[in-house]
């Protein structure tokens, strides 16, 4: 058993001698023979006929190196890919299939005004889009996750319940072959907005000045 691992495991020991029959599950590293590091699943019932008195010791013991390893690389992957999405000037998001916000990158946060805090407390996409109808923006949920219609404008909404018009950059997170949730950016596009208005503008101050002569 690995050094590290023992103190969590002799506890572990401790709780199955106190009882007449306990079921535990542990994951904890061994050092094989040749000093390599490898990560084992154990499933053990231990029967005693009073306290400190075990009697019999039953378990499996599977070799689970490839999973840890895994899950490793998946975190170090997501850490990364977090690192990066901070550095963005956009915000990035991550959804799961109930909208929920699984993610948002610094830049997101502050340009809506929210805290890691009220991710926790279950924040939504459909807290942060002002839609007057709200089966147009679940149908858009719908058809991002099919990767039908990757791109959306909405109108967001701010905690303090500003708004401003933005795009919406999508496509699904795949896991197990099946999507998982949405990951995303969303651009402001106030300024273009602003152009578009001013170009009409003068466009139809150009056509007045047409039409007088």
């Amino acid at each position: 058993i690995h050094p590290d691992d023992v103190p969590r495991l002799r506890r572990e020991m401790e709780r199955a001698r106190s009882a007449l029959s306990h079921i535990a599950e542990n994951e904890f590293r061994i050092v094989r023979k040749d000093g390599e590091v490898a990560w084992v699943h154990e499933l053990v019932q231990t029967t005693c006929t009073g306290p400190n008195a075990p009697v019999k010791v039953e378990g499996v013991l599977y070799d689970v190196t490839a999973r840890k390893r895994a899950e490793a690389a998946l975190e170090d992957s997501e850490s990364r890919y977090r690192e990066l999405a901070d550095l963005l000037p956009l915000t990035a998001f991550e959804l799961d299939l109930e909208g929920r916000v699984a993610f948002s990158n610094k830049k997101g946060l502050e340009v809506f005004g929210y805290s890691p805090e009220d991710l926790k407390r279950g924040l939504t996409i459909f807290d942060a889009v002002e839609v007057d109808d709200l089966n147009k923006l679940e149908e858009a949920f719908r058809l991002a996750l099919s990767e039908t219609y990757p791109e959306h404008e909405f109108p967001m909404k701010r905690r303090d319940g500003s708004t401003f018009p933005a795009l919406i950059y999508s496509a699904p997170i795949i896991r197990g072959g099946r999507p998982s949730g949405l990951r995303g950016v969303i651009a402001d596009i106030s300024e273009r907005r602003e152009m578009e208005e001013a170009l009409k503008a003068s466009e139809r101050f150009l056509s007045l000045i047409h039409i007088s002569e």
